[in-house]
């Protein structure tokens, strides 16, 4: 086999390999962390105006969209009130809920987070987990502070994964204070986090339960 014969196949191979490579796509890598907020409506608002718009709310009169918010985030929070019928006495929370489609299938586990603050009250944060016919509740921690803080639930069970649908709740506690008739818990930009979310670095939180 003479020498330009050579050249040509090796030629000739070379080009195919070149084809073959430059015809696959590169690979797409996904960026870690990387995360979805399932909530549409984080912001309370609605084109630049405060909105209720997807949340419901218990106790229509003990709820408000307000501008009391961290100093580094938001235009809108909301306010969730308790009022005593008489001093010394347990009142009906106000609360706002929503209602979240599942996410993809593949497993990641579910936090909610949220800003909050409390005066005079003691509020609350929750997940329900829909599966069936039964409601697993992921409860988060008490929210007792003055000041904002970050909070959250992380469902490291991984409950959420087989959800048929998911509620967030956002609520006021019940308080019992002979001193004060009134008290409200604020919450700022809750999220639902399906994915890799960032850490949650000095947040409050509290290991979720699972109840029937």
């Amino acid at each position: 086999m003479s020498q330009r014969v050579l050249i040509l196949i090796f030629c000739a191979v070379f080009c195919c390999i070149f084809c073959i490579i430059g015809c696959n796509p590169p690979t797409q890598t996904i960026p870690s962390p990387y995360y979805i907020n399932m909530l549409a409506n984080s912001s309370f608002a609605l084109e630049n105006m405060p909105s209720f718009e997807l949340w419901n709310a218990l106790n229509v009169s003990l709820v408000q969209i307000t501008p009391v918010v961290p100093p580094f985030d938001g235009t809108d929070s909301v306010g969730t009130y308790s009022v005593a019928i008489r001093p010394g006495t347990y009142s009906v929370p106000g609360a706002v809920f929503t209602d979240v489609p599942p996410g993809p299938t593949e497993y990641y586990p579910y936090i909610l987070s949220v800003w909050a603050k409390s005066i005079r009250d003691t509020g609350t944060f929750f997940l329900d987990v829909f599966i069936g016919q039964n409601i697993y509740r992921l409860p988060g921690p008490n929210i007792i502070d003055t000041v904002w803080h970050p909070y959250f639930i992380a469902d490291t069970a991984g409950v959420a994964t087989y959800a048929d649908s998911l509620r967030v709740w956002l609520a006021a506690g019940s308080v019992s204070n002979s001193t004060s008739s009134s008290s409200v818990v604020y919450f700022n930009y809750p999220e639902l986090l399906w994915g890799q979310p960032p850490q949650y670095y000095g947040a409050k939180q509290r290991l979720p339960k699972s109840v029937n």
